[in-house]
């Protein structure tokens, strides 16, 4: 999903659902994103289809795990999911809030070197998010600047929100979208086991925030030196990353680094264990880099993450989307109630397969 801009004319592409399109946003993830807006209510919001290409069951199966997984996280930095379904001719769509803004990727190519109390602040949300869903039991998979949207809330507040959970895994579930041995995910953010194929869990989600970390501070990340994306994944078992330090063009503090560092450790548990002691070990050395203003700010947006969490609770994987074209059509009248897509807890359980 790319920031709203002016968009052009589309083809009836929702036709069947209650939204009418109203131009293209752009590429997010598996589909093409519309800005929509709803039939009776006029309201706008952005909905995913799966383009005739890539409408699979593999695909089709990804886009209703993101639905699920998404609805299952109410939370203000993770996208906000409102409907689930069927196109009239039968794509696959998911109906998502509109933001407004742009992703951190997209930021970092008008603005290599971003003030570093906003990446603070960003990051801090990153891990508010994340540990919602680390809570339940997901794993993102594919944290990057390019799934960091940077949103602009009503009262022109910046408001971080992951995206594209497409690729979510779903700890102590024997049940997966992919094959044991195969890494899922964006190379240059991968941690060094899910880039092998072995077993993750959340602390992988945290390795892949200190890149994007380290991206934000020293303005690349610590092997893009490396040409080759197998070169890259090479290194990633192989080098030490220098600290951010020793690459950015501006200053940053030693203590920044340390923490970087951590999160980058090859061995999962020599890294932070958790998304709350990543946000506490930032919130810590947040009045040495910028004073008491940014210790209160980053305490604020990052309240929640500050203190101890239970154990998260496992979920079972969804079951593939119903082929049934007809109950999948959503119709005003028929919409999908999305409450029974919640993902049921289970017992917990030790993890025993790499999917």
């Amino acid at each position: 999903m790319t920031r709203v801009e002016a968009t052009r004319p589309t083809d009836d592409v929702l036709a069947g659902t209650p939204y009418r399109a109203l131009g293209t946003i752009g590429r997010g993830g598996m589909g093409m994103v519309y800005l929509a807006a709803d039939r009776e209510l006029g309201t706008e919001i952005a909905v995913k289809v799966l383009t005739p290409d890539q409408a699979n069951s593999k695909l089709v199966e990804r886009l209703a795990l993101e639905g699920r997984a998404l609805e299952s996280l109410s939370h203000p930095n993770i996208v906000r999911v409102l409907d689930f379904g069927a196109t009239r001719d039968g794509s696959s769509f998911l109906a998502l809030e509109l933001l407004r803004g742009a992703t951190l990727a997209e930021e970092l190519r008008t603005e290599p070197s971003p003030p570093l109390e906003r990446v603070l602040l960003d990051v801090g949300q990153i891990l508010n998010g994340l540990g919602a869903a680390h809570g339940l039991g997901l794993v993102h998979r594919d944290i990057k600047p390019s799934n960091v949207f940077a949103h602009r809330d009503a009262g022109d507040a910046r408001v971080i929100k992951l995206l594209d959970f497409g690729v979510v895994k779903v700890l102590g579930s024997s049940v997966g979208l992919t094959t044991a041995g195969v890494a899922i995910g964006t190379p240059r953010y991968m941690s060094p086991e899910q880039a092998s194929g072995e077993a993750i869990d959340a602390r992988s989600d945290l390795y892949s925030t200190a890149l994007v970390l380290y991206r934000l501070v020293a303005g690349r990340g610590p092997f893009d030196h490396h040409r080759t994306t197998q070169d890259v994944l090479v290194a990633r078992q192989l080098e030490t990353p220098p600290a951010p330090s020793a690459i950015a063009r501006s200053p940053v503090p030693r203590l920044l680094d340390d923490v970087i560092l951590k999160g980058l450790e090859r061995d999962p548990k020599d890294r932070f264990q958790s998304a709350a002691e990543f946000a506490r070990a930032l919130a810590e050395i947040a009045p040495v880099l910028g004073g008491e203003a940014l210790r209160l700010a980053f305490s604020t947006s990052a309240r929640w993450v500050l203190s101890e969490r239970t154990q998260p609770t496992m979920v079972k994987a969804p079951p593939p989307p119903a082929q049934n074209t007809e109950t999948r059509e959503l119709g005003r009248a028929r919409r999908i109630d999305l409450r029974q897509l919640a993902l049921p807890p289970v017992p917990e359980k030790k993890q025993s397969s790499n999917e």
